[in-house]
């Protein structure tokens, strides 16, 4: 929130940045959906956020996973067709990212004659401060990806 807050509909692009990262950690589309419902959807509600779009947006959210390695079919496909998993990485990952591009396009558009009150930007400090206290967070989806590349 600290990062994109300030947007009008700032918890939707919280919602999308979030399944990009669950994306590279599961490679299931029903874990990441299942896990983004169950922790965004009730702060999207308490915000104000109509029920059909936070349902929506989740839902969307998490079809990335399996475009995005480790998918579970994408390394199904690379094991019984002999397939590079490396290769198979790169050719998804841009379509993932891709995907998520899409996904805040359409959200801001959606979102630009919304009545949701924006948060105040975050100071440097404050941006900084969450940094630190994601680190953990995010090394654990950067060293997932890094280990699962290791795979014959």
């Amino acid at each position: 929130m600290t990062l994109v807050g300030h947007w009008r509909g700032g918890l939707g692009y919280v919602a999308i940045l979030t399944s990009l990262l669950l994306a590279g950690l599961s490679g299931s589309a029903v874990a990441d959906a299942a896990a983004l419902v169950s922790t965004l959807y009730p702060m999207m509600r308490k915000s104000g956020y109509p029920a059909f779009r936070s349902v929506g947006l989740l839902a969307a959210g998490g079809i990335i996973a399996p475009v995005i390695l480790p998918s579970l079919p994408l390394i199904i496909l690379g094991v019984a067709g002999n397939i590079s998993i490396a290769k198979l990485f790169i050719g998804g990952i841009v379509p993932g990212l891709l995907m998520g591009l899409a996904l805040m396009t359409t959200w801001r558009f959606m979102m630009r004659k919304s009545d949701l009150e924006p948060q105040p930007k975050a100071s440097r400090a404050e941006r900084l401060k969450a940094l630190k206290e994601s680190v953990w967070a995010l090394s654990v989806s950067a060293l997932g990806s890094l280990r699962r590349r290791k795979l014959p």
